[in-house]
This record gives structure tokens, C-alpha cells and sequence, in this order.
């Protein structure tokens, strides 16, 4: 009768996980670029290496593994999998465990720079139907410029191929990390782009070749004036990404600035430990959320979801520090605002004006950064929430050397208001607070032979 109402426990552990689609790969060699990688090691003398795999590699692993040590017999190699982030990230973490030399990351990636370890990427390669893209690319009119994601860098010198007569195109290049761009060109998102191009509809349209959202709306967030039509591989068609569905997922991230704004408590989520000048971002938020006085509290959790977030009910809003693929985070499943560092700039900063390009990478946010604005403050001391309609405090500090203190006087029709915000208020003030230790008062017994066996079956429960 139970089990007509929940999930047989012998059943949830027995389940067969078919979500994941593998990638078939006939020649390792080729795929995987073996010799390419053999002369990588050799040439730079790396005893330790680091092999990193997703999970829809993963299953080629071994084969790689032993070719390389058959072709680097003088090295140890080290297979990573469960990333302690995201895929696309240098899980930079696990291989300091194994005290590797370098990184061999493979599959897609997201080409933020590392500092620490040397890496190499193998992009994974995906098919491609080039003439079906020319056929969609015809019926388009206007400058053009083409792109796609790091799957299809193997046919970069085709596609340049396919449309080399047509001077209303341009064909974009992916940037690796470390690589210099040459001056007549402009890099955003690790990708090569004229210089001349603006944020403008009446500037080039973008033609993406690719289904990677996360990618996909950042560069929609930061051109969101420009023409955007996104080929989909897998389905073979193309589609026009229209300015009013773009704008209504730009008034979704509105909404969570005002949410920033009327939060008292901030958590600052670290959610990279690889990508160059993290360590400068989180010191960045820190500054902001010091001046406008706000409590914020650092959490390092690996891969985000919702149980792990709901251990800390007291914050009300946090700030995500991670590479530009993952730092736009639909947080609508996880309780609470997750918001990216421009957006906290928006909440806080008067000098950053809503409408200009939306910055989803935190380097360009960074002092001597292109896009960094110093920090100014509210003049006001009062203004109304856009979301709860009430009145709230602007609280600051004018002076750096300024020592904080436990609250803050604010002057409100001559009425002095003390205001504490705290994490240990939250947790005063809510009626559950944990196991109660009542110290000096249980009687203590002496421990006993627990439950053996696993949760889908004890030793002592009956045998159904």
C-alpha cells in the first residue's frame, strides 16, 4: 500500500540513468588529437598530467589514457570526472590534489583563462551540415558576422571557405587563453569581432551556430540591440531571436536587482577556483556590499542546488562569482535571487546606467577593466521598493577607514531608528533553531549496536 504512494527504495537505488547521451567516437586518435597532445607533454617535459573529462566523454577515457601512456611512457596520468563546478570549467581543484604539472581539459569549454596550471584544450567535435547553413545564411540580408561554438573550431578554416566571396560577412575566430589577438580586431567572449561593430541595430547582425544557452545569453545580453539568429545544429533550421523575448528575459534580471535591493543579508557564492582573477571579483563584492553596509557571508559548495542553499535560510540574496557561462543562473527553483556582479553594481551603483551593454564576464568589471565604473553611492537617505511597495533605508559608508559597527543611525524626521541586520537575528527570531543540547540534564546511557545493512533493506527487517 506504501508503495502506491512513494517510490520503492530497492527501485530508486536499481534505476538506470539514460538522461546522459554519449558521444560515439570511432577514431580516438583523431577525435581526441593524440599526436597533438603527445608533442604538448613532451615538448614542455610534464611528468604529471591531468587527464579532464565530461561526462559524455567519460566512457572514452581509458582508450586515451592508454595511448598517451603508451606514447609518454615516462609520465603518470590522472583521469577527472564530477567536476567541482561546471564542464566547461579547468577543474583546477582536483588536479592540485594529484599535484599535477598540467591540464588536458576536454569536451566544451567556456575558454576562461587559468593561471596557475599550464592547460591544454581538445574542443569535442560535433557533425556539422555546412551546405544547409549556406542556404539559411543566403536568405539573410546586411553585414553579417558569424560564429559559432567551440564544437565547430575543427571546421573554422571551411567555414571561412564557404564564404570568403562574400566581403558582407565576417567570420569570428575563437581566441584560446594566452593568445594574443591581433590590434585590428576586438576580443569579447574569447571571440575575434571587428572593431567597428557596435551595439546597434543598424551595426552587423549575428548569425550563432550552436545550442549553448548559457553562452548564447550572454552574448544576447551584452549585443541586446543587435539582429540575433541562432542556427540549431541539431535540428538543421534557424530561428530569429526577436528583441522582445531578449528584453523580457533582461526584465527577469531586472526584477532581481530590485530584489537585491530590499536584502539586508547577501552570500557571496564562489563558484570557480580556476578562472584568472576570481580571487580580485569576490574582493570586489566585498568592497561594494561594505559601503552600502550590508552583511555578506562567503560560501564555497561546488555545484549549486537547492538542499545545499536552504541550509542558510538567513541570507536573502547571493552574489555568484563564476565564468561567464555559468553566472546567469535561472534561480526560480532555488528559493532565494542568485544575481551576477553587474547586477550588484546595478543594485548599488548610481554610475552604472541600465540599458548599456550588460557585462556577464567579471574580468571587465575589475578596475583598469573596460568596464569598470567606480563605485557611487545614493545621495538619498530613503526610497520605495519596486516590489513590496515600502520604504527603505540607503545605508553607507562615506570614509574607507570608517570602522564598521553592529547597526547603523539613520535620521528620519528627526527620529533616530537603529537598524541590526545579522545573521544570528535570523536565526534568534525563527522557532526552530536545531537540536536543543540540554547540557547536564539527559541521562547519559551507553552506546548500542545500531541498524546494519542499507536503507533499501535492513538485517532486521522482515524479508518481503
Amino acid at each position: 500500500m506504501v508503495d502506491a504512494f512513494s517510490t520503492n527504495s530497492l527501485e530508486t537505488i536499481e534505476k538506470q540513468i539514460n538522461d546522459l547521451k554519449l558521444i560515439e567516437i570511432t577514431d580516438i586518435d583523431s577525435y581526441f588529437e593524440i599526436d597533438r597532445t603527445t608533442k604538448w607533454i613532451l615538448d614542455n617535459n610534464f611528468k604529471r598530467v591531468a587527464l579532464q573529462f565530461p561526462d559524455e566523454l567519460l566512457h572514452s577515457s581509458v582508450k586515451v589514457y592508454s595511448k598517451l601512456q603508451l606514447n609518454c611512457s615516462e609520465c603518470s596520468f590522472f583521469i577527472l570526472a564530477d567536476t567541482s563546478y561546471g564542464n566547461c570549467c579547468v577543474d583546477l581543484v582536483a588536479a592540485e590534489h594529484y599535484e599535477a604539472d598540467c591540464i588536458i581539459h576536454y569536451g566544451h569549454s567556456c575558454l576562461s583563462p587559468v593561471e596557475k596550471l599550464p592547460t591544454l584544450l581538445i574542443f569535442d567535435k560535433s557533425p556539422l551540415n555546412l551546405n544547409s547553413i549556406n542556404q539559411e545564411i543566403d536568405k539573410l540580408k546586411g553585414k553579417l558576422i558569424v560564429f559559432y561554438d567551440v564544437s565547430y573550431q575543427y571546421l573554422h578554416s571551411e567555414i571561412v571557405k564557404l564564404f570568403q566571396n562574400n566581403n558582407e560577412i565576417f567570420i569570428s575566430d575563437i581566441i584560446l587563453p594566452g593568445s594574443v589577438s591581433p590590434s585590428e580586431y576586438k576580443v569579447l567572449f574569447s571571440r575575434r569581432l571587428p572593431t567597428d561593430l557596435k551595439n546597434s541595430s543598424d551595426s552587423y547582425s549575428f548569425f550563432y551556430i550552436g545550442n549553448k544557452t548559457s553562452f548564447k545569453n550572454g552574448f544576447l545580453f551584452y549585443f541586446n540591440k543587435n539582429k540575433f539568429y541562432q542556427y540549431d545544429p541539431e535540428i538543421g533550421s534557424c530561428e530569429e531571436i526577436l528583441f522582445n523575448k531578449t528584453n523580457r528575459e533582461l526584465m527577469k534580471r531586472y526584477y532581481l536587482i530590485e530584489k537585491a535591493k530590499d536584502s539586508a543579508i547577501f552570500g557571496i557564492l564562489i563558484g570557480t577556483m580556476s578562472v584568472a582573477k576570481y580571487k580580485d571579483a569576490i574582493e570586489h563584492v566585498s568592497k561594494i556590499l561594505k559601503k552600502v553596509q550590508k552583511r555578506y557571508y562567503s560560501f564555497l559548495i561546488g555545484k549549486l542546488n537547492c538542499p545545499k542553499l536552504n541550509n542558510f535560510m538567513e541570507v536573502d540574496t547571493y552574489v555568484l562569482v563564476a565564468c561567464n557561462e555559468n553566472s546567469l543562473i535561472d534561480s526560480k527553483e532555488l528559493n532565494k535571487p542568485i544575481i551576477t556582479i553587474y547586477e550588484l553594481e546595478m543594485a548599488f551603483n548610481c554610475a552604472r546606467l541600465w540599458g548599456e551593454e550588460y557585462v556577464v564576464d567579471f574580468k571587465h568589471l575589475l578596475e583598469n577593466s573596460e568596464h569598470y565604473v567606480p563605485l557611487k553611492l545614493s545621495e538619498q537617505e530613503s526610497d520605495v521598493s519596486l516590489i513590496t511597495g515600502e520604504s527603505r533605508f540607503n545605508r553607507r559608508v562615506d570614509n574607507e577607514t570608517k570602522e564598521e559597527t553592529e547597526s547603523a543611525l539613520l535620521s528620519r524626521d528627526k527620529t533616530l531608528i537603529v537598524q541590526n541586520y545579522s545573521a544570528s537575528d535570523f536565526l534568534r527570531n525563527r522557532s526552530w533553531t536545531g537540536l536543543e543540547q540540554n547540557l547536564g540534564q539527559d541521562e547519559i546511557k551507553k552506546a548500542i549496536e545500531g541498524t546494519k545493512g542499507i536503507a533499501a533493506g535492513y538485517e532486521s527487517e522482515p524479508i518481503k
